[in-house]
């Protein structure tokens, strides 16, 4: 408008009242009815400057974008400034949500128009869009930012490849058997994955499943039969003992079976037990040794007898546990041999872990199985029709 239509204007002359009251509501709407653009971008500034909320400021710039015309110089730097207001609003819905990611991505783009080149790029990386993102460093000439970004990506499908290498490592040493190793492959996708949370759940059921202590329990139909692959074995009415046998009589830890060496003989020894522990009918006097067969009576009442043919093989003959079984298997057996409907396989413990060996066809957990097992709470093996299962 020209500066006579301006003096003689009336809405001119209003929108200049209202504005120097601080009402520049009022003065946008005036000024645009006098085609003063630049000036309804002023008013919409400063409103946006005024409010208190981001929304409210993201309105009035969204207003001053739209009254900037293409030869305003000012354009960009209102791009800019909605496009910081949009990513904040962004950032605070969270970027992995789609609202947030929507908001991202037009900030990004704002940017892009406002020639914001970094801050485009940045946006691009929180969205995890490296390749955008090395585009608008490379367009603003952000040479190192590129570089920067190139190489966290060759990184990160570094990372990805490893994870899934690592996967498929854990999938085969499950099939084949081999947990340990499974166990270690699940923490190597850990270390590379962005989103480690299924490792983790699928490490922390693998690991609750590892029987590491020299101790397993098996199972076929109805017999129970405890495993002991070291010493000392402890017999008392905790669960946490080898051979539990629960009796008013009968310590928590009552008595053990003990080896001072490797090559020493098998020692019976009473473990401070309230009730004392008898061998025979005669009570223990300090460490004895275990002879090749024998009852052991724990307190008043509660018996456990006791062979060597050739394992050390305990069975409870009185009381509650009744019939239950704890077998020390310092070598190789047949599981066919120690427990009754169990398939003809070896069975040993190594490091602690229970193992077993087939020659022939079986299966493990319904899948077909060869060579050497490293046995985990929950297994089922069948051969033959044989089958039993793996207890902690």
């Amino acid at each position: 408008m020209g500066l006579f239509r301006r003096i003689f204007s009336a809405d001119f002359r209003r929108a200049v009242a209202a504005e120097a009251e601080g009402d520049y509501l009022t003065a946008a709407r005036f000024y645009a009815l006098c085609d003063e653009p630049q000036k309804v971008v002023d008013m919409h500034l400063a409103l946006a400057r005024q409010a208190e909320d981001a929304e409210h400021r993201v309105r009035e710039l969204r207003l001053a974008l739209h009254f900037a015309r293409e030869d305003d110089r000012r354009r960009p730097m209102v791009l800019r400034l909605l496009a910081e207001e949009i990513a904040e609003l962004g950032r605070a819905r969270g970027a992995g949500t789609p609202g947030g990611r929507a908001l991202m991505e037009e900030a990004a783009e704002l940017f892009l128009e406002g020639e914001g080149w970094q801050q485009a790029g940045d946006c691009y990386l929180e969205l995890e869009e490296r390749d955008r993102a090395a585009q608008a460093y490379a367009r603003g000439g952000l040479v190192e930012r590129v570089e920067e970004v190139l190489g966290e990506e060759e990184q990160r499908r570094q990372r990805a490849l490893r994870e899934d290498q690592q996967f498929k490592e854990y999938e085969l040493r499950m099939k084949l058997g081999q947990r340990d190793l499974a166990a270690e492959a699940l923490r190597h996708c850990i270390a590379a994955a962005d989103e480690p949370g299924e490792y983790r759940r699928l490490l922390g059921d693998l690991e609750q499943r590892l029987l590491l202590g020299g101790r397993l329990t098996l199972r076929s139909g109805d017999r129970r039969l405890v495993l002991v692959g070291r010493l000392p074995l402890i017999i008392g009415r905790d669960a946490d003992c080898d051979l539990v046998v629960r009796g008013h009589t009968v310590s928590r830890r009552h008595t053990s079976v003990v080896q001072d060496t490797p090559d020493s003989a098998l020692s019976l020894e009473d473990m401070g037990s309230r009730n004392g522990t008898t061998l025979g009918g005669i009570p223990l006097g300090g460490r004895v040794p275990l002879p090749e067969d024998g009852v052991l009576g724990l307190g008043d009442g509660s018996e456990v007898s006791f062979t060597r043919d050739p394992w050390l093989s305990l069975e409870v003959r009185t009381g509650r546990d009744i019939g239950a079984r704890a077998l020390y298997l310092p070598g190789t057996a047949r599981l066919c041999d120690l427990i009754p409907g169990a398939p003809d396989l070896a069975i040993r413990f190594e490091r602690g872990r229970p193992v077993v060996e087939g020659e022939g066809a079986f299966t493990l957990n319904g899948e077909p199985a060869r060579g050497v097992i490293q046995l985990v709470a929950g297994d089922t093996l069948e051969a033959a029709g044989a089958q039993v299962s793996a207890e902690a």
